[in-house]
């Protein structure tokens, strides 16, 4: 596949090319011909805590003469200051910059739409030290935190992000680093972003969107203005949908779909809703705890375009990128490190968010087109072949074949295992549509 070839001049140029100019701004190398350049020590950096999220300094050295540096553990770690951290979020930069995506998955659902798009972010607690650099919120543990401001687009695997902004940041107001969509596109909204401004302007320029309704945003039916528990009260079946004008004032065009839950889903939320208000010291409505009973959901697509039920399936996709943060954080363990000094947390950080987008782009290219794809079973492994790779960094024709390799391995068995308890989400995807022919 052609992709390939670019994915693997794209890899050789990020720890190539790109770190030699990265580590040139930063100011990295003080000494000419010394043993480190911005070259090996990215890649030692990167390649070891990929290949290892928990490396120690020992296990980076041996990466490190893997790819032609020869450091000890006590010269590494007099490499984590404040220039590696510049050098590394420069390169991190860089790789931002990219647009990576493979195949379409054969889904007919995502078919219909240019796009498909989730958002979210995550939240990264940094040393309290770092507070200038990256603030937090300031609350206990939370001196100094960073977000991940991040969009997955789910036929290809395109990543917009991780945009870095301080932890402190509200997510609507980080929602504006991302690039506009096109027309057709279809946005799986959070409630974090939920903004009508921003539902009309979405509408406006083509796009459809599905969300949670946010409570208590008010609407119309038939010109009569209803709040959500009124308008359950009135319900005696399990399931309803309703055209209605979204906002007191904005009244944006819309379907209304409600679904009630089993009596253990409510159960569970009404228990973490009365956590969350004890946690911040306030008081629910018994309006509030009444809804518990029901999802409900609102889009500006007609029944045509998402049908009642394919609504809530899609709605599920927006797991995706909850899992992506899981996978970075739990595989790569973005938010970990075995030391106490601030230098070197701060350029793990990087280096390891950098491996896990490098990651990314080796899932999209080999098994994106795979609606069943696991992506645990996948980077675990990936991680397996990641010396493989640093070693034929230097050739393209070598680097080239490590990818098809991986591509050709991970098709064998990374999937999915099926549930017997309840239906996966790509099952549910696949069967949409199946009875409109």
């Amino acid at each position: 596949m052609t992709i390939i070839p670019e994915i693997s001049q794209k890899i050789r140029t990020v720890l190539g090319t790109a770190a030699a100019e990265c580590a040139e701004e930063a100011q990295l190398v003080q000494r000419q011909g010394g043993k480190v350049n911005g070259v090996n020590l990215s890649q030692t950096l990167v390649l070891g805590w990929w290949q290892d999220p928990e490396a120690s300094l020992e296990q980076l050295c041996q990466m490190g003469a893997s790819v032609g540096l020869v450091l000890s553990p006590q010269g590494l770690d007099q490499r984590f200051n404040a220039r590696t951290a510049t050098f590394l979020r420069r390169l991190l930069a860089r790789v931002l910059v990219e647009r990576v995506g493979g195949e379409e998955v054969a889904v007919e659902i995502l078919d219909r739409f240019s796009g498909v798009y989730v958002q979210d972010s995550s939240i990264v607690t940094l040393p309290a030290e770092l507070r200038e650099l990256w603030p937090g919120n300031g609350g206990k543990g939370t001196a100094s935190t960073v977000k991940l401001e991040t969009q997955l687009e789910m036929k290809r695997g395109e990543l917009d992000g991780p945009h870095l902004v301080p932890g402190r940041l509200h997510d609507r107001c980080a929602e504006q680093q991302h690039a506009p969509i096109e027309t057709n596109a279809l946005q799986l909204k959070d409630l974090g972003y939920w903004s009508l401004d921003s539902l009309q302007a979405a509408a406006a320029a083509g796009c459809w969107w599905v969300s949670r309704l946010k409570l208590p945003t008010m609407f119309r039916v038939a010109g009569t203005l209803w709040t959500a528990d009124q308008w359950c009260l009135q319900q005696q079946g399990d399931t309803f949908e309703v055209v209605i004008e979204l906002g007191m004032y904005h009244r944006l065009p819309a379907r209304l779909l409600g679904q009630r839950v089993p009596p253990d889903v409510a159960a569970e939320r009404r228990r973490k809703l009365k956590r969350a208000a004890q946690k911040r010291g306030s008081t629910l409505t018994r309006e509030r705890l009444r809804l518990c009973d029901w999802t409900l959901l609102v889009t500006n697509a007609p029944a045509a375009l998402i049908a009642y039920d394919e609504a809530f399936v899609l709605m599920r996709l927006r797991w995706q990128i909850e899992l992506l943060f899981k996978l970075w954080k739990s595989e790569g363990k973005i938010d970990k490190s075995r030391s106490d000094n601030v230098w070197r947390r701060l350029c793990e950080f990087y280096a390891k968010l950098i491996a896990m987008l490098l990651q990314h782009w080796l899932l999209a290219v080999t098994i994106w087109d795979y609606a069943d794809r696991s992506w645990v079973k996948a980077s675990r492994t990936i991680r397996q072949h990641v010396i493989r790779l640093a070693t034929a960094l230097d050739s393209a024709a070598a680097c080239r074949r490590v990818l098809h390799d991986l591509r050709r391995i991970l098709s064998r068995g990374c999937r999915i295992n099926k549930s017997r308890k309840q239906q996966r989400t790509f099952s549910l995807l696949l069967a949409c549509g199946d009875g409109d022919a």
